[in-house]
């Protein structure tokens, strides 16, 4: 029998899928399936990590990530040029000439009017009020990225904690490491 999946809120209260709260070992749900409420934010996602200090341990990067969050207003760190935040799943098919391989991964952008965004081009200031939303699994053939197909898909609740935080310990990063 499955885990009963989770849900997270705008408060950042991981509650189960029948609406009581999580108990006191997030950890023990890391393999649960995780939906959002429709107004959850990245700060939502925060006061997550924040309330359950346990899910610090699952990056070295979740302390740095914390600390960026508290430099910022409680509020109003938006910016017009997203629509919204969002994981999505890719699974890639490559090989064409050479070995076959199949690449699963998840990605976490900043959705735009007219274009996606790399988080790394803003900062906390411009994302930790921006909805936040779970999108699809894009299948990609052979690398033909205009010719790929979405999917409806389900995230656990640690490929989002994972996602999130790994996608944001490039912030204020160069584009380019040198040695």
């Amino acid at each position: 029998m499955g885990q009963e999946g989770l849900r997270l809120t705008a408060e950042g209260v991981l509650a189960k899928q029948a609406g009581e709260p999580l108990g006191a070992d997030p950890l023990a749900s890391l393999g649960s399936s995780l939906t959002l409420d429709q107004d959850c934010t990245l700060r939502s996602f925060f006061r997550c990590i924040e309330a359950y200090p346990d899910l610090i341990r699952l990056s070295p990067f979740s302390s740095t990530c914390l600390e960026e969050v508290a430099r910022w207003p409680s509020s109003d760190c938006t910016t017009p040029r997203l629509r919204n935040l969002e994981l999505m799943k890719r699974v890639e098919l490559i090989g064409a000439p050479g070995e076959r391989s199949l690449q699963i991964y998840c990605l976490f952008y900043g959705a735009g009017e007219e274009m996606d965004h790399d988080v790394k081009e803003f900062t906390y200031g411009e994302l930790l009020d921006q909805p936040l939303s779970l999108g699809p699994l894009r299948h990609v053939v052979l690398g033909d990225t205009l010719d790929s197909l979405d999917f409806a898909t389900s995230y656990t609740f640690f490929e989002v904690v994972d996602t999130i935080i790994w996608h944001l310990s490039f912030q204020g990063a160069p584009d380019k490491c040198t040695l």
